[in-house]
C-alpha cells in the first residue's frame, strides 16, 4: 500500500504508486520517464522547449506542462488526462501500426490492451482514476481477473478465486486499500463464493 512522492530536477511532481518502478533521464533537450510497471501520477512542471516524455512498454506520453495519469498494468495500459492537454500514441503491439497520435482532453482516458490492441477512448471521473492517491482503488465494470490483480497489488495476502467460469464476470466497487478482509467477503457476497483455505501469502475464494 505504500506510495512516494518524488520531484524531478525540473520541478515535476511524480507520485507513485504501489509496486511501481521507473527510470528518468533528462538531458538538455528532453525529459524521460520510462514506467517500467505499476501507475503514477505527474504534474509536469512547465519548459515549452523541453518536452516531458514518458513511456511504457506500448505507450508514449508527450506533455509540456499538464497533469497526468499513466497506469502499466498487466491487462492494459492507460493514460487519464487530469488537466492541460497531452499526446499519446501506441508504441508496440496492433495499434502501433496505425501510428496515431491523439490529443486527450481533461477527464479522457486512453488505453491499450496487453496484446497492444487499441481499446480507444473514453470519459471518467477523474476523482476515481485518482483515488489511489487517497487510499482507496475504485474498480469500474472490470472482469473479475483484471480486479483482483488490481486489488492483490496492495497487499501482501493475495485474495484468489480459481474458477475460470468466474474470470469474465464483472465487478465494480471502491475498497479501502490492503483491506484484504472486507474485499474478500465482498467477493464471496457478491460471486456466492466460500473461503475454502487461508494463509499469510493467500485467501481462496471458491463457490458453495
Amino acid at each position: 500500500g505504500e506510495t512516494r512522492e518524488v520531484v524531478l530536477d525540473d520541478g515535476t511532481r511524480m507520485l507513485l504508486d504501489t509496486g511501481s518502478r521507473v527510470n528518468v533521464a533528462f538531458s538538455a533537450t528532453a525529459r524521460d520517464v520510462e514506467l517500467l510497471q505499476g501507475q503514477a501520477h505527474f504534474e509536469v512542471a512547465h519548459e515549452a522547449q523541453r518536452p516531458f516524455r514518458v513511456h511504457t512498454a506500448s505507450v508514449e506520453v508527450v506533455a509540456v506542462g499538464t497533469a497526468f495519469d499513466v497506469a502499466a498494468l498487466p491487462a492494459r495500459t492507460t493514460v487519464t488526462l487530469i488537466e492541460g492537454r497531452v499526446r499519446v500514441r501506441a508504441i508496440s503491439g496492433a495499434a502501433a501500426r496505425d501510428s496515431r497520435v491523439e490529443i486527450l482532453t481533461p477527464g479522457q482516458q486512453w488505453a491499450v490492451d496487453a496484446t497492444g490492441q487499441l481499446l480507444g477512448e473514453k470519459e471518467v471521473k477523474i476523482a476515481d482514476v485518482t483515488a489511489w492517491q487517497r487510499g482507496n482503488v475504485v474498480i469500474d465494470d472490470a472482469p473479475l481477473e483484471e480486479a483482483l490483480g488490481i486489488i492483490n497489488r496492495y497487499s501482501n495476502t493475495r485474495i484468489v478465486v480459481r474458477d475460470p467460469a468466474l474470470q469474465e464476470r464483472h465487478v465494480s466497487g471502491t475498497f479501502r486499500i490492503g483491506d484484504v478482509e472486507t474485499e474478500a467477503v465482498v467477493l464471496e457476497h457478491y460471486f456466492g463464493l466460500k473461503e475454502s483455505s487461508r494463509s499469510e501469502a493467500e485467501i481462496v475464494l471458491e463457490r458453495d
